[in-house]
């Protein structure tokens, strides 16, 4: 079986689903540190209201972005008309969620980069499963190949003759 780009890239994609990534439980960590760090420069008084959802509606939050980093904003508790400063102990632990985060993505990247060359240097299905054996549950099955043996067709026509066909043909016997 012949591959196409489709089916290249969809084992290179089956492949790299299959290899572990962190980058979700690290931003959603990253997050958690970040929520609590904003809570904790809460005044006192106010730390309860963020734990009721019916009374955090009345605290003021703002959407921390975070710069040079995988990860996504995050809403944050914040004191009103003051944008939210990360302390720098959290500053240091989110940094290194962050680097960790990159360096999963490096390592994915470059995974799959490999892969999608190797895909790329063979033209058939056998070729890819001889070259990598590993990962041939990835691939597609090997469909068979159209079946162009003559006894299949050898009364087609004639079987479609004895069935009325062509419509036409048989409505311009019947006017003449």
């Amino acid at each position: 079986m012949r591959l196409t780009e489709t089916l290249r890239s969809a084992f290179v994609r089956a492949v790299i689903q299959d290899v572990p990534n962190d980058h979700k439980t690290l931003e959603a960590e990253a997050h958690k540190l970040i929520v609590q760090d904003s809570i904790d420069q809460l005044p006192k008084q106010l730390v309860f209201a963020t734990a009721d959802p019916k009374l955090s509606v009345y605290l003021n939050r703002t959407n921390h972005w975070f710069r040079n980093s995988p990860f996504s904003s995050v809403y944050v508790f914040s004191q009103e008309r003051t944008e939210y400063t990360m302390s720098e102990k959290t500053a240091k632990k989110v940094a290194e969620l962050s680097e960790k985060a990159k360096a999963t993505r490096q390592t994915i990247s470059d995974l799959q980069d490999k892969l999608e060359s190797v895909a790329k240097s063979c033209t058939t299905r056998k070729q890819l499963a001889e070259l990598l054996p590993e990962f041939e549950k990835y691939l597609p099955a090997d469909t068979p190949a159209a079946s162009r043996s003559v006894p299949a067709i050898a009364n087609l026509v004639t079987d479609f003759t004895k069935a009325g066909w062509p419509k036409s043909k048989q409505l311009t016997k019947g006017n003449t």
